[in-house]
């Protein structure tokens, strides 16, 4: 009897203690994304993770204030927002408490206990606190990675997910889950040292640049053949990206090389398409040639991505050149692959590139000005630049509403800098970029989720 006082005591204390208070907000920090996205799993809430010194994992301010030793990271939030799953996994435990009072403070106590698994084979328990289950979600169902499971509720203020992780899925059969007990341990020093099952093919890639072929009447580069590079990191894969205009007598194909032996992910659509048509993967050698096809047959604009199938030691340039009709397309020994979106390392959706090429005819598409296209989703659109005494400067705007304004990340470097020289410019449209200096540059511009999916960025040059 008095273990049961004692454990329900406890069971009330530390889920009573799970609030905020407004002084604790000048405590407050920010949680990598890399901590979930270089191991493998999914945030489970959207947007920047943030939480507050005084109520992570075993917080002594927790503990001195309240008594209980904190169980996990309190992660910011808003009401009612949406909560996802970490990881693929089966639903432990669900409990609906919408209407608690403890201690006289009134709250929602619901939660979701989550069994998932490390790459070794190993179970754990997650626990998302103060979280309403999404109907009909119930213990035994399967869930998937990134998968919506549920709703932020309140309790005081601000409102927050209690985060909590147990490396005994077993602690799901005890109540408490506000405070440390079992094998409850520090969640993001937990995620930080822990891959996921899928981690060996989910390391997000990082977008190094663009190259266009856009015009193969004329001879330069960007109109009938052009350079990209792939670029070395220690953690990340490395993409790149040709824009590419079909024409079937003098641009029939392009054919890829690279100057170093690497494996590669290649993926085919439409400019302005959503979701790419085709895929194949292909190792190659220094210099070894494989030919691409265009994605649709009825748009001649393509949109080609290349990205390597492992963290590269060396940098490796990709040529992309036109090839006449009737030239010989090399297979090289491609493998058929499913086509898939592109989520880059900082978690946005890859959506297309457009290009500014100034040596090519005038009026043609990519010649003073060019359209990219956004997802609805949180998506990141390029163009490839080529600043000269005509075009110095580029301005960016909304291509449907120009002359509003609207929250996108501008970030701007040379075209074969790395992609930790990207310098930021703008946090809205429209937005004008002035060029230190003559030459080529890639342009990124970030958009936020919500977004209606299609032509939603135009690049003009100005002087």
């Amino acid at each position: 009897m008095k273990n049961n006082l004692f454990l329900t005591k406890t069971y009330y204390a530390s889920l009573a203690l799970l609030l905020f208070s407004n002084n604790a907000l000048a405590a407050q920090y920010t949680i990598p994304d890399s901590i979930f996205s270089d191991n493998g799993w999914a945030k489970p809430l959207d947007g920047t993770l943030s939480s507050n010194t005084d109520f992570n994992y075993n917080s002594a301010t927790y503990k001195a204030n309240f008594g209980i030793n904190h169980g996990g990271t309190d992660l910011i939030s808003i009401l009612n927002n949406p909560v996802y799953a970490i990881d693929d996994g089966e639903v432990l435990r669900v409990a609906q408490l919408p209407n608690s009072t403890f201690f006289g403070i009134n709250g929602d106590l619901s939660h979701i206990f989550a069994k998932h698994t490390d790459i070794n084979g190993k179970d754990f328990l997650v626990i998302y606190g103060h979280v309403s289950a999404i109907d009909g979600l119930k213990v035994g169902d399967k869930i998937t990675q990134g998968q919506k499971i549920g709703v932020v509720k309140k309790f005081n203020y601000p409102d927050h997910v209690h985060f909590g992780i147990s490396s005994d899925v077993q602690d799901y059969l005890v109540p408490v889950w506000g405070s440390i007990y079992g094998s409850i341990t520090d969640p993001i020093e937990f995620l930080k040292n822990t891959k996921n099952k899928a981690a060996p093919i989910t390391y997000r890639p990082l977008f190094n640049g663009s190259g266009s072929l856009v015009d193969a009447s004329s001879e330069c580069l960007g109109c009938n053949r052009d350079v990209a590079v792939l670029q070395a990191s220690s953690k990340n894969l490395s993409m790149a990206a040709f824009q590419w205009i079909y024409n079937a007598q003098t641009c029939s194909h392009i054919n890829l090389k690279a100057t170093e032996a690497v494996n590669l992910s290649i993926q085919t659509k439409a400019w302005s398409a959503q979701n790419f048509k085709s895929a194949f993967t292909v190792s190659l050698a220094a210099n070894q040639v494989v030919s691409i096809a265009k994605a649709d047959d009825m748009i001649p604009w393509s949109l080609i991505s290349i990205v390597s199938q492992q963290a590269l030691a060396n940098n490796a340039s990709l040529e992309a050149s036109c090839q006449v009709q009737g030239a010989s397309f090399q297979e090289a020994n491609r493998q058929s692959a499913t086509p898939q979106a592109i989520v880059l390392a900082d978690g946005s959706q890859w959506a297309g590139t457009g290009s500014i090429i100034s040596a090519i005819a005038q009026n043609a598409h990519g010649f003073n000005k060019d359209v990219a296209i956004s997802s609805s989703s949180k998506s990141t659109s390029n163009f490839q630049w080529q600043a000269t005494s005509t075009c110095s400067s580029l301005q960016l705007v909304d291509y449907r509403k120009p002359s509003s304004t609207r929250a996108a990340q501008v970030s701007v470097k040379l075209w074969n800098a790395s992609n930790t020289s990207y310098a930021a410019k703008c946090t809205s449209l429209p937005c004008t970029l002035k060029a230190d200096a003559m030459g080529f540059y890639t342009v990124a511009i970030q958009t936020e989720a919500g977004v209606i999916e299609g032509k939603n960025i135009l690049a003009t040059c100005t002087n």
